[in-house]
């Protein structure tokens, strides 16, 4: 069990370590292309990554992450790679006449994606979004257009947990 903050940092850095040396693993592999995972999918990283010896116990993640789905926080470790989600908003970059603000919001979410795996749709109205208009989404884009970039992250955050 781990006894204090500093053995919770020791914890988080080795779960972070092995997420990274095993990011050909085939579920890890998935979350970071923007593939669904199935349970058994999942329950196979657990089963290594929760090893009850260095990486600890699924008690310990817990303890350490709360309840946040393992998925999501793979992702936020090894980030949504960038042709994952370029392809995700392709056929929205393909479809529109998009001007220059809107094109560099998009390429603002994949640049975000990409770092952190997953984004919260309440922050398409926080920066760096609002860099580009302090309306953030809604400024940029009129609502239909808007309904369906949401619905891109939310595809794209779905997929980092088990449906």
């Amino acid at each position: 069990p781990l006894a204090n903050a500093n053995n919770g940092e020791i914890y988080r850095k080795r779960v972070e370590r092995f997420i990274r040396e095993n990011k050909f693993h085939i579920t890890v592999s998935k979350l970071s292309s923007n593939q669904p995972i199935t349970a058994g999918e999942l329950k196979a990283l657990e089963d290594i990554l929760f090893d009850g010896g260095e990486r600890g116990t699924k008690e310990d993640y817990v303890k350490e992450f709360g309840n946040e789905p393992l998925g999501v926080f793979i992702r936020s470790i090894i980030g949504l790679n960038v042709e994952a989600a370029q392809a995700a908003f392709s056929e929205f970059l393909q479809a529109g006449n998009l001007s220059a603000r809107q094109m560099s919001f998009i390429q603002t979410i994949i640049n975000y994606l990409t770092k952190n795996g997953t984004i919260d749709t309440a922050m398409l109205f926080e920066s760096p979004f609002t860099d580009i208009n302090d309306q953030g989404l809604i400024g940029v884009f009129d609502d239909g257009a808007s309904h369906k970039i949401v619905s891109i992250v939310e595809e794209i955050n779905g997929n980092a947990v088990v449906g």
